[in-house]
Parts: structure tokens; sequence; C-alpha cells
């Protein structure tokens, strides 16, 4: 029985069980209607025989990866993201290994070539800093969207796949100047999204809390009121009279370092709506004689 002298080398030493278990299994894809969950369906059925008799085939996994766009790690519709992937074998020396990246929905185009290993032995990392993988949002992709993608392995004796997500940025994000930070939404909510506060970090300022909810409120008289307030602190529920239009994201601006835009409309159902079309913009400079505060600038149209 192999009992490791340390913990370090007893999580290698799991994963690599762990791996010969899985790079072993049979493949079921081609049984019953599993054709259809094509990738879904993990590597196949455990094969204990093969398990224990295999010397050959390696395990070469993705171990994490980082992506970048025009805003960072913020992806918007339209944006082209440059992603950087770093992989490990974990088992035997992996010869002659062709890396396949492909999308798994149609919000991505890929603008990348196949990934060549000549050799990975054991332990050995791969990064791919010279030939990062490319692709373009879709300007159809929805805030929040999964961009999934599939990672293909084709070497000796070795054939592989894993799948990776990245996500649209949410209806909701961060902003900040440096000091005075806070959530901001497509619907015009401040501080956080949701009522359950799991949306978004508040309003804060040097790291210091100052509010956990903002919002905004139009009125033109006692029973023509919109707004996105708290209505009941013991319940914290709020109204929630405005929907967007056309969801937040950030633009570039030769003055501010922040600028994030959207738009929204009162909900038309909502007793006493009104028909108004409510342009929202947040402003921020990152430099000192600027730090402390955010511009929220509102531009109310009347589409009635």
């Amino acid at each position: 029985r192999y009992q490791p002298r340390s913990r370090g080398l007893g999580d290698v030493y799991k994963r690599q069980v762990m791996e010969q278990l899985r790079v072993t299994a049979d493949d079921i894809y081609g049984v019953g209607q599993n054709q259809a969950y094509d990738g879904m369906l993990g590597k196949g059925r455990l094969n204990i025989r093969r398990a224990l008799s295999n010397i050959l085939t390696p395990a070469v996994r993705l171990d994490n990866w980082s992506y970048e766009g025009s805003n960072g790690d913020l992806v918007f519709a339209g944006d082209t993201v440059s992603v950087d992937l770093a992989f490990t074998n974990y088992l035997r020396m992996a010869e002659n290994l062709t890396i396949t990246l492909s999308y798994m929905n149609e919000s991505t185009v890929l603008q990348s070539e196949d990934l060549y290993v000549s050799s990975l032995a054991t332990f050995e990392s791969f990064r791919n800093d010279d030939n990062p993988l490319i692709f373009v949002v879709s300007e159809d992709a929805e805030p929040g969207e999964n961009l999934s993608f599939r990672v293909d392995y084709l070497g000796n004796y070795y054939t592989d796949f894993e799948n990776f997500d990245i996500v649209v940025t949410p209806n909701y994000f961060d902003v900040s100047d440096g000091k005075l930070s806070t959530t901001v939404s497509s619907g015009g909510n401040i501080g956080f999204n949701d009522e359950q506060y799991n949306e978004g970090n508040g309003t804060s300022f040097s790291g210091r809390w100052l509010a956990t909810d903002c919002g905004f409120i139009v009125s033109y008289d006692s029973a023509h009121v919109m707004d996105n307030v708290i209505n009941d602190f013991d319940a914290s529920t709020k109204d929630q009279d405005f929907h967007p239009e056309v969801p937040i994201r950030l633009h570039r601006n030769s003055e501010a370092h922040t600028d994030a835009r959207s738009i929204y409309k009162p909900i038309e159902d909502a007793p006493g709506a009104l028909p108004l079309r409510i342009e929202q913009k947040i402003l921020g400079w990152n430099h000192d004689k600027n730090e402390g505060f955010l511009v929220f600038e509102y531009r109310i149209i009347n589409i009635g």
C-alpha cells in the first residue's frame, strides 16, 4: 500500500491515480443515443483492467487560464479577447501533441491556430504565451452568457478532451475611481442589482462601507412614480420599475478612465408607468486630483 510522506506528495499521487482512471476509461459516445451528448458525459466508463495495465497514455490537462479584452477581464458583446492557457502533463511522456481549440456555441468566432508540442514530460507544463487563443464575442451575446470552449488533445497513444467557460459580463459590474467604488447595472440599480445582495458589492470609499443600496427615482406626480429603491427596510425589498433596453457596458472615453453606459425604460404594465427612456452614464477618473467621486449622468427622454 502506498503511503505518501507529505501532504504535497499525497495530492500529486491522488491526481495521478485520478488521471490514470480517467484516461483509460471506455469511450461510450457510440453507445445508444449518447452521440447526441458528445462531450457532456465525461471521458467514459471506468475500465479497471486497463487502468492497471496501461503504461503508455499521458494525461495533459488545462490547469488554468486567464483572459483579457479591451476592458480587462470584463467581456462584452463585440469584444476581441485574448486567452492565455497553461497545461500540465500528469502521466507518461506526451509526444507529437496537437491541441485544438473550438467553440461550442454561436456567440464566439475563433481567430487562432492549433497548438503543437513536440514532447511534454511527466509534470512538465506548457503555456501558449506565443500563440494566445483569440476570439471575437458575437454582437448578439447576452449579458451573463457562458461562452463554452472545447480543448482536444491528439498525440502518440493519446486522444483526450476537456471544456472551459468564459462568462460574458452580466447586467452589473463594479466601477471605481481608485477610492470610491460601487456596483452599477443595466437597469439603474446602484450598489446591488438584486434584493438578496448577491449581485454586487455595495458602495465603499477607500475600503470602508458607505451604502448598500442607492437608486433612481423619477415622477410626474404622486400617482406616477418610477423607481428602483428600497420600499421595505425590514423585508429588504425594493421597487423594480425599470427594465434594460441596452445592456450596460464600458465605452472608450478620451477624458474619463471609466465610462459605463446603459439605456433602460419603465416597465410598461407597472402602475403609473411613464413613457420614458433613461440614458445612464457613469464616469470616473483615476488620478489624484479627481479621486473620491463618480459622476452619474441621466438623459430622460419622453417617448410618449
